[in-house]
């Protein structure tokens, strides 16, 4: 088993955005009132405590909500590549819409 980067776990979070149709920026490219504004939907790694863990934008003000528990960097990566490979066996057509 090779060891997996913060690089490897980035590109799997960045595959599921494109397959569940969100945004690849966590923000939008202007601001509101002087504020960054979150795009909804938006997965990303949290890293807290030693630990990461793939949370979801759930609101433009940055509200997030926890889709994994906290854990090592190894076991999200293929907790996020098991989500992205079923997204491809359900839905075929999208696997080539982002190459490596």
């Amino acid at each position: 088993m090779n060891r997996q980067t913060i690089k490897d776990l980035e590109y799997q979070v960045k595959r599921l955005n494109v397959r569940m149709g969100a945004r690849i920026e966590k923000y939008l490219p202007y601001r509101k009132n002087g504020r960054l504004i979150s795009n909804v939907g938006h997965f990303y790694i949290n890293q807290s405590y030693g630990g990461y863990s793939l949370e979801k934008i759930v609101n433009d003000g940055g509200g997030c909500s926890d889709i994994t528990i906290r854990t090592t960097k190894t076991q999200l990566y293929y907790i996020v590549k098991g989500m992205v490979d079923i997204l491809d066996e359900k839905i075929p057509s999208l696997k080539t819409i982002l190459v490596a």
